[in-house]
């Protein structure tokens, strides 16, 4: 060091190094705004797995690839934590790549890759009843494929394109709940799958595969293509997700991507965003409390990797929360538990809301919430460790809404 001192080419060349080094981020917690969380019970690493929204603010994740080939059919709900969820009854086979919807207190899964076939299944899964079922739709259906994204327009359930072992399709199909049946609507300008889409108003944006951007008009089934300055490079298989009138853009293969772009609906413009923290493509993503919710997908280095970030909208993008929440009762994790377990819930409407637990008899143990609340979603831990071994129920009351689930306790 005194050598470093005594010599002015050296000094400032070790200033110079230091300068530099401090500029380096040594941890990928914050990468540009976003932000890297460590939520305890994080699922397995994998890709090719679904996410959306539910209305009462978290997020579901479902299936998906990990290592070694393995294919997943597990629940896994996000709210700051993860926590699995084991369904009552039996579970769709284990798929990726398929399509995704939420509509009320239902999620809807499509088609998706098994281990040695292509699905053209429905299912969906309640979550007040924590059950799946498996729909029979009447009439014609959509042929087995993946990659195929889903959205919601006008209360129906739809999905385009998509690909399976001989090609890419290019069609255009829409589910109605109410009578089950599935509607050939028409078709975009392409056969295509691995791309990205977002609606406004009567349109439907293709956006992200390779780099075409097309809109078509729902209620007419007219496509229209255009191009804006800039726009992203070609790619595939990038995560995507739309808030308001942004649909937001990240990664994919075309190499591994690491950039990020939002595209306005609006003026059809395009602008290129912070970049992600690490290159990703197969990734997943969805709105969780004003936020970008990112997590999974396969790096530049091909691993599977389980990280999620955050990523905060700016102040400008994000809404007056008309978030609509749904009475719920969440089943409690662990279960069964020792001493302590965690029960969410969520609230409808502003007003008294109780949480009790009672023994197997049913004699009151102990009252975990007795108050005012406004709408929204919520999570308390319940610690047993001076209760005996066995079976406790916990029931939750708010606005006339009343909902009861069996915990069983061990020692």
């Amino acid at each position: 060091m005194n050598t470093i001192f005594k010599s002015p080419r050296l000094l400032t060349l070790f200033v110079v190094l230091i300068l530099f080094l401090s500029l380096v981020p040594f941890n990928i917690t914050k990468a540009q705004g976003w932000e890297l969380l460590d939520p305890p019970n994080t699922p397995e690493a994998r890709f090719g797995d679904s996410l959306v929204t539910l209305p009462d603010g978290r997020v579901v994740m479902f299936g998906g690839q990990g290592e070694n080939n393995t294919l997943f059919n597990d629940l896994n709900f996000f709210m700051d934590t993860w926590t699995p969820e084991i369904p009552e009854n039996e579970s769709p086979p284990e798929r990726k790549n398929h399509s995704a919807w939420a509509v009320e207190d239902k999620m809807y899964i499509h088609g998706g890759a098994g281990y040695s076939m292509f699905y053209d299944d429905l299912w969906s899964y309640d979550f007040s009843q924590n059950t799946w079922t498996m729909h029979s739709p009447a009439g014609i259906i959509p042929e087995a494929r993946e990659y195929a994204p889903a959205f919601v327009w006008d209360g129906d359930l739809y999905l385009v394109g998509g690909q399976d072992g001989t090609g890419s399709f290019s069609n255009l199909w829409s589910y109605n709940i109410a009578s089950n049946t599935w509607t050939k609507q028409g078709h975009i300008p392409m056969a295509a799958a691995g791309f990205a889409i977002s609606t406004y108003e009567d349109y439907l944006y293709v956006i992200g595969y390779y780099n075409f951007t097309i809109a078509l008009d729902l209620s007419t089934m007219q496509a229209r293509d255009f191009t804006s300055s800039p726009m992203p490079s070609q790619r595939q298989y990038s995560a995507f997700v739309q808030f308001d009138d942004i649909a937001y853009l990240f990664g994919g293969e075309g190499s591994v991507l690491q950039d990020m772009w939002g595209f306005d609906m609006s003026t059809e413009t395009w602008s290129q965003l912070e970049d992600l923290p690490i290159p990703l493509k197969y990734a997943c993503a969805a709105i969780y409390d004003n936020q970008i919710f990112l997590t999974g997908g396969i790096d530049e280095n091909d691993s599977i990797n389980n990280l999620s970030w955050v990523y905060q909208l700016a102040p400008n993008s994000v809404q007056e929360n008309t978030m609509k929440y749904n009475f719920y009762l969440g089943n409690n994790y662990p279960n069964p538990f020792n001493p302590s377990t965690k029960i969410s819930y969520s609230i409808v409407e502003h007003g008294l809301a109780t949480l009790t637990v009672f023994n197997s008899i049913g004699e009151k143990i102990v009252v975990l919430v007795n108050e005012i609340k406004q709408p929204g979603l919520y999570e308390i831990t319940f610690n047993a460790k001076d209760l005996p071994t066995g079976i406790y129920f916990y029931s939750l009351k708010s606005g006339g809404h009343s909902l009861t689930k069996k915990m069983v306790l061990l020692h």
